[in-house]
């Protein structure tokens, strides 16, 4: 987290940071922390909006037409890992079964998104939906017993 303050410390990016926070703006970045706090207050449904209000407007921007195939824009789906680790952090989380029936057998639990993103062409793309993978089967199941 330290390395993301560090390379957001850019005049421009805290600009534009405290401009969408609507605070006047200082000469330094909160720390990554002070950020996620911050994230963590925002609603979830509010956050899609701002979102798909972002894609949009870069589709109806005509600087980025030359990355459509047949004047369609490609949507890339992608699964992302959140979060990795040996401790299981809630009934959510999926695992990973290392050197099953070895001595020297482990289990890594993992938290994933399910990501919809546009691509704009250049290695630019701009998320549109996401969904978190949830263990939910192993949870119903485990509830049945």
């Amino acid at each position: 987290m330290q390395e993301v303050t560090r390379q957001f410390n850019d005049e421009k990016v805290v600009e534009n940071l405290y401009s969408f926070m609507g605070e006047s703006r200082k000469e330094y970045l909160p720390h990554g922390v002070t950020e996620n706090e911050f994230l963590k207050r925002l609603d979830p449904l509010e956050l899609e909006k701002i979102q798909k209000d972002i894609a949009y407007s870069m589709i109806r921007r005509k600087t980025f037409n030359d990355a459509r195939v047949l004047k369609k824009w490609q949507v890339i789906i992608d699964v992302t890992e959140l979060d990795e680790g040996y401790q299981k952090k809630n009934d959510y989380y999926l695992s990973r079964c290392y050197n099953r029936g070895k001595a020297d057998e482990f289990i890594k639990y993992h938290r994933s998104v399910l990501e919809a993103k546009l691509y704009f062409g250049n290695n630019l793309v701009c998320s549109i939906a996401s969904e978190p993978i949830e263990n939910t089967e192993y949870i119903d199941q485990s509830e049945k017993k």
